[in-house]
């Protein structure tokens, strides 16, 4: 029997239309939330890791929201959607990532599906065998999103000093996996003054190693003033404290969700630090899937043109006095379709 994603329930949180579905076999849970307008391809990862049903559900609501709030924001309206896995034990790991790509082959196409916390390659290659609405091999997710991130600091540069040359900008970068590793890599290779960090000591070790040939500092120090905060790893770092109490000028990194459910509109209002929406700056994973699987020239001209529309969003937001968050969501809301 192929299994499939039963169709739980529908939501609607805000702004957004959801689709709430789920799969259950031997020693797993799966649950695939989709948000935006049915019929289309919904584009999101599958996260592996420990949790109630509850906060699951919650956690890949608010993601599928933002990964439709990307595409949206950079010209290229699909559907969001964000998967989670749990599993009983590791011992059903292969077995469950291949059940959960038969019954998202089963769907025709209505979930593509890309890597996320806890599903890398090795995962994505079992769910291939049996699966073509896959993120393809050849796709360089990591890289393709720290593209966009270093986009993003260049449009930074250019709105606070003129310029977009990032010679010696200092830049915090927060997790060094496959994202913020290749920021790093990207950040020294322009010049910039970088410190990382990261409780993976080996990935450190070899950023360290990498960081030798390049024009840039890999600083050994945390820097007391920092023109940049990319947060690279887990979302929810930015509460109000970090706000009252940051010296960084400025905010743009590719974790998702980044500001902690405390943090409301006016915090960022008083804040001196300028915070770039998350949606808006690390889209490069999901336009190359888009680009790629559907074959859309538009998906790549989105992502070449990160840096240009970014600094249009501070340009606009600063002369109509509001939040670049508050600017991105209404030019979201204008879009034609969302």
């Amino acid at each position: 029997m192929i299994p499939r994603f039963e169709r739980r329930q529908d939501l609607e949180r805000g702004e957004s239309s959801q689709r709430v579905f789920d799969l259950r076999g031997e020693g797993f849970q799966a649950w695939c939330v989709m948000d935006g307008p049915a019929g289309e391809p919904a584009f999101g990862g599958l996260r592996r890791r420990a949790a109630g049903e509850e906060e699951a559900l919650a956690e890949v609501g608010r993601l599928a929201r933002q990964m439709r709030l990307k595409c949206a924001f950079a010209g290229v309206p699909v559907a969001g959607a964000k998967g989670f896995l749990r599993l009983e034990s590791e011992a059903f790991a292969e077995p469950a990532y291949r059940a959960v790509g038969r019954a998202v082959e089963a769907m025709g196409g209505a979930w593509v599906v890309g890597p996320d916390l806890g599903t890398g390659e090795r995962e994505l290659g079992w769910m291939r065998e049996a699966c073509r609405w896959i993120n393809p091999a050849g796709n360089t997710p990591g890289p393709s999103t720290a593209r966009g991130v270093l986009a993003a600091h260049r449009a930074l540069a250019r709105f606070q000093s003129g310029s977009s040359d990032l010679t010696g900008c200092v830049v915090h970068v927060q997790g060094v996996g496959a994202v913020g590793g290749a920021l790093v890599r990207e950040l020294l290779r322009v010049g910039a003054d970088v410190f990382a960090e990261d409780p993976d000591g080996a990935a450190m070790e070899r950023l360290r190693a990498a960081a030798g040939a390049l024009p840039g500092t890999l600083l050994t120090t945390a820097p007391d003033h920092a023109d940049i905060f990319a947060p690279c790893a887990l979302g929810g770092v930015i509460d109000r404290r970090w706000l009252e109490r940051s010296r960084a000028r400025a905010i743009a990194g590719s974790a998702n969700d980044q500001l902690a459910a405390e943090v409301q509109p006016a915090d960022l209002r008083r804040s001196s630090c300028l915070y770039l929406p998350d949606f808006t700056v690390n889209a490069g994973a999901v336009l190359e899937g888009i680009a790629t699987v559907l074959e859309r020239q538009d998906a790549w001209t989105a992502l070449d043109e990160t840096e240009e529309r970014l600094f249009d969003l501070l340009v606009q937001a600063h002369a109509h006095r509001r939040t670049p968050l508050a600017e991105a969501l209404r030019r979201v809301d204008a879009s034609p379709r969302t």
